[in-house]
């Protein structure tokens, strides 16, 4: 009986805990987009980074790294120091963090200067649904025991 019970409970506890990473994941990330939603109209060009963070810094604090992009910094040809933060405000279910899942902000020489794809010639890479959802199946197969 015993081995019975460790053999469907090792693999049980497993599908569970995976399953319970994923919803708590999900709840993160809808929490940092509604947060983000809710913070970006505050958001004006000719604030600082510094502003900018603060009114947006704490919608994305609860993800994790995997789920932010880096910012990016540069001197453009006209020599203006160019920064672009990048923060989370959607989402695709396909696995990847693409660029139309996060909205870019671009300073350039200490100010917002734009927000959006638009400002940096647009995204280079998509979300990618799945046209049908994967499924899973678990099979238990319970024997009696003897």
């Amino acid at each position: 009986m015993s081995r019975l019970l460790l053999l469907l409970g090792v693999p049980l506890l497993s599908l569970v805990l995976g399953v319970g990473c994923g919803v708590v994941q999900r709840a993160r990330l809808s929490s940092a987009l509604e947060q983000y939603e809710q913070a970006s109209p505050r958001v004006h060009l000719g604030m600082s980074p510094d502003e900018v963070l603060a009114i947006l810094g704490p919608s994305q604090a609860g993800l994790p790294a995997d789920q932010k992009r880096p910012p990016e910094q540069f001197v453009n040809s006209d020599g203006k120091r160019v920064a672009i933060y990048y923060f989370r405000s959607g989402w695709v279910a396909d696995g990847r963090l693409t660029d139309d899942e996060v909205t870019p902000y671009v300073f350039i020489d200490g100010q917002l200067a734009g927000v959006g794809w638009t400002t940096i010639g647009g995204p280079r890479s998509y979300g990618q649904v799945p046209s049908k959802p994967p499924q899973t199946n678990v099979y238990l197969s319970v024997q009696p025991p003897e």
